[in-house]
């Protein structure tokens, strides 16, 4: 039986592979060179994070710069966001293991519910900063900025932003 996180965690690896096949030959400037799969990528999961951006947004060496900037601000304004989503998830545990009615599971749930919106929200103004600082020929690169949305799910949920995506979810 699968749960709900491993359907996630599916999807998402589907949905980055996905995004990246297609990146993939926006992704070679003048050549490619570098070794590597196809398309400039070394690998979902050797590539840091900051790399997939900068590949998938076309970022520019001072842009890449204050993207690192900005995602290390947002991190660390987020920890005590990410305390919190993580003491919030085994509550949830223990009231279905208590056997707990379905009300104090619902509370449970929602206070994590809470705390997982309140990451997507840091994640999501950290891109934002940075979307807001490319050129309008960037902005308009549509699957950059969807590749973008993916890799900054679970960005802030370790204690380093600029690792390899691992699919880490809330």
């Amino acid at each position: 039986m699968t749960t709900q996180s491993q359907v996630m965690r599916v999807l998402f690896a589907l949905t980055v592979a996905v995004c990246l096949a297609a990146e993939g030959p926006l992704a070679q400037r003048g050549g490619g060179g570098g070794g590597g799969a196809p398309g400039g990528f070394s690998g979902i999961s050797s590539q840091s994070r900051l790399g997939m951006l900068t590949a998938a947004l076309h970022l520019t060496d001072a842009q890449k710069k204050d993207a690192k900037a900005i995602l290390d601000a947002a991190s660390k304004e987020a920890a005590p966001i990410r305390a919190a989503l993580e003491q919030a998830r085994t509550p949830i545990g223990v009231a279905i293991q208590a056997g707990r009615d379905q009300a104090e599971i619902d509370r449970t749930v929602a206070v994590y519910a809470d705390r997982a919106a309140a990451m997507a929200g840091a994640e999501m103004r950290a891109l934002a900063t940075i979307v807001h600082g490319l050129t309008p020929e960037q902005q308009a690169n549509a699957s950059g900025i969807t590749t973008a949305e993916y890799l900054m799910r679970g960005a802030f949920l370790g204690k380093k932003w600029d690792t390899a995506p691992d699919l880490k979810f809330y």
